[in-house]
């Protein structure tokens, strides 16, 4: 059964381990007394369920048993201060114990003893362990938690120190490298002593002293601590991208020696310049910390600048940089180069006047004008802006220049003004106006209106129900998918509407209409258009002027307007109304039908099966010419007025019935029937 052993006098052993009655297991009890107490154990004596409180004095846990011992001290352990591991010699064991310990035990103990032997100390968790509580160690594992090992000025050359997992700590106040397991050096004290790293991502600190810090491979962050301690660091990071944290401009950055490369940064906690005659080499970025009101300073190399909570004042100067003035109301100057500016929050300044490139704003806010004369936020020549921020919809206006401005997940309303400009609205019911210039605007995914303006404009819908109005000039309009609405407007434009029910209209001029996919209304409008249906059973309206239209499959009507028009049914059963002037048809199918009802001028029949000219169910009004075409053996009669007819290459059976007809039979065996009047 469970025993409860009450320690009643002080110096007095209590053998945890004593058997019988009194083993202790599971939810067992050793209390101390106020005196110095020790507690022997063997192991696998002391558990989990266990409760050992040692109460006052300096208690002690005492290890005894034949072989290597493991002890792991729980959290139901209190009020004990030292553990002892076993005497080859007093005890007769081999003396090889094991001590695991937890990061609480770990602070509540003053010291552990491993006696002769090989004996280990294990590290339960994260746990900070102080090397001057330790005796007769001869190795200490760290756990798979972030531990951290004192050294301060001891001579630890012959202990096995190690790691393991976790993101591991020295602190030591002697110089000291790294072994190649442990990520972390805190160099301690005052006095001018040495760090260096590993091949891993170091962190090096330094004391109050004049250190040098290595971090060789790797990552690395090295801060020579403080200027105002007086000591004056050198800091090497070697190879990968390191950050040297200063506080002046005292401490030397060494990019050159150890094989410097990377992308790297300067952390500072007050101005900096990246020109400074105290770096070694060059360092690419500046970040600034702290409250005060700073100036940055970049280099030739394409640098980041990170502002602090203050209104700081940021130059990029040559090179293509990235500033971001964080908190407060910041000046930011790019100079030469394609800056950018991270516009996140404050009333900050972009200012290009003495740059050059194309320049770029991130903005986290909501509306934004490129034109220095309508705002105060940007001097200069800035060309491009993206708004960030996926909350609400934005305004965004151009200038006199090429812009590129880009929209986010929202409603935006972007308008480029003067220049060729890129507007691109992403998601969002957005409205993009090109205005003057030759415009890209790309409406992204939702419900666009597109406008292009004057100029020679690429307009492309993307999914969603889109409007696009090609304004002047010679445009492109895309629908992308769904049911979209394009008006060419002035100028030979091209309109391709893809997926979905389109209704595409040219306008003036010249123009190229695509139908696309689905059942598409296709208006060309005034001038030579030409327009094709694709899939789908489509309307297409040349208008007024000499139109070319291509139905492609299914049942189409074609409607040619006034002009000599060419109407092409395609595939399918068609309706083909030509209008006024000479008019071509194209019919393949029995089905097709042809009407020239009060059209006036001379049309013709291009046909692929056998035709006859006289009005039926299938061709309404009067056309004056037949052509057969193909290479089968095919058979054209004509009607009433002056007919021409002309066979294929195949053997034909032409008739020109009433009128004064010409018959062609072209090659081939063929037989010409001229009929009644005056023929040819």
């Amino acid at each position: 059964m469970a025993a409860t052993i009450t320690v009643t006098r002080n110096e007095t052993v209590v053998d945890v381990a004593q058997g019988g009655a009194h083993f202790i297991t599971g939810v067992d009890t050793v209390e101390g007394t106020d005196g110095d107490d020790i507690i022997l154990a063997d192991d696998g004596g002391l558990s989990a369920g266990d409760f050992v409180n040692g109460l006052g004095g300096t208690d002690t846990i005492r290890l005894r048993q034949t072989g290597t011992l493991d002890i792991t001290l729980p959290a139901t352990f209190a009020g004990i201060e030292k553990l002892e591991g076993t005497n080859p010699v007093t005890d007769g064991q081999s003396g090889n114990d094991i001590f695991i310990v937890n990061s609480v035990r770990m602070n509540m103990i003053t010291g552990i003893d491993g006696k002769d032997g090989n004996d280990t100390l294990k590290l339960a968790d994260g746990t900070t362990v102080d090397f001057a509580k330790l005796t007769g160690i001869e190795t200490v594992e760290g756990s798979a938690g972030n531990d951290t090992f004192i050294l301060g000025d001891l001579d630890v050359g012959r202990m096995t120190i190690s790691g393991k997992a976790g993101i591991d700590t020295i602190s030591v106040s002697r110089t000291y490298t790294l072994g190649a397991d442990f990520e972390n050096l805190t160099l301690t004290g005052t006095g001018d002593i040495d760090g260096t790293g590993n091949a891993l991502n170091n962190e090096l600190k330094g004391n109050g002293g004049d250190n040098t810090l290595r971090g060789l491979g790797g990552n690395d962050t090295l801060s020579g601590g403080k200027s105002d301690l007086g000591d004056n660091d050198t800091l090497i990071g070697g190879a990968g991208d390191d950050s040297y944290v200063v506080y002046g401009d005292e401490d030397v950055i060494d990019e050159q020696a150890d094989g410097g490369a990377g992308n790297d940064t300067v952390i500072s906690y007050g101005s900096y310049d990246l020109r400074s005659t105290n770096i070694r080499g060059s360092v690419e970025n500046l970040t600034m910390r702290g409250e005060a009101d700073f100036f940055g300073y970049g280099n030739s190399l394409n640098n980041k600048i990170l502002g602090s909570v203050g209104k700081d004042t940021l130059y990029g100067l040559d090179g293509d940089d990235t500033l971001d003035g964080s908190l407060g109301d910041d000046l930011l100057v790019g100079g030469k180069g394609n800056d950018r500016y991270l516009y996140t929050n404050g009333a900050d300044v972009v200012d290009e006047r003495d740059g050059d490139g194309i320049d770029t704003i991130d903005y986290w806010g909501v509306d934004f004008d490129l034109d220095p004369a309508l705002d105060s936020r940007v001097l200069g020549d800035v060309e491009n802006i993206t708004f960030v921020l996926d909350i609400l919809g934005h305004t965004g206006n151009g200038n006199r220049l090429d812009n590129r401005i880009n929209g986010n997940g929202m409603a935006d309303i972007l308008s480029g003004r003067d220049g060729n400009d890129t507007l691109n609205g992403y998601g969002g019911n957005d409205t993009l106006n090109g205005d003057n210039g030759a415009d890209t605007l790309d409406g992204g995914i939702d419900n666009d209106i597109l406008k292009g303006g004057d100029g020679d404009d690429n307009l492309i819908g993307g999914s969603g129900v889109d409007r696009l109005e090609g304004g002047t000039g010679n445009d492109t309009l895309d629908g992308g998918s769904e049911n979209d609405t394009l008006n060419g407007g002035d100028g030979d434009d091209k309109l391709q509407g893809g997926a979905g029910l389109d209704v595409m209209n040219g306008g003036a001029d010249n123009d190229t209409l695509d139908g696309g996919a689905d059942f598409d209304t296709l208006n060309g409008g005034d001038g030579d258009d030409k327009l094709t249906g694709g899939a789908g059973g489509d309307i297409l309206n040349g208008g007024i002027g000499n139109d070319t239209l291509e139905a492609g499959t299914e049942n189409d009507t074609l409607l040619g307007g006034a002009g000599n028009d060419t109407l092409d049914g395609g595939t399918g059963d068609d309706i083909m109304r030509g209008g006024d002037g000479n008019d071509t048809y194209l019919v393949d199918s029995i089905n097709d039908t042809v009407d020239e009802w009060g059209g006036l001028g001379t049309d013709t029949i291009k046909s692929s099966i056998s035709l006859s000219l006289l009005i039926g169910s299938k061709l309404l009004g009067q056309v004056e010419n037949l052509i057969l075409t193909g290479t089968a053996e095919l058979n054209g009669s004509g009607n009433g007025v002056d007919n021409r007819i002309t066979g294929n290459d195949a053997k034909n059976t032409l008739s020109g019935l009433n009128g004064n007809d010409t018959l062609d039979g072209g090659k081939g065996a063929d037989t010409l029937i001229g009929g009644k009047g005056n023929d040819i």
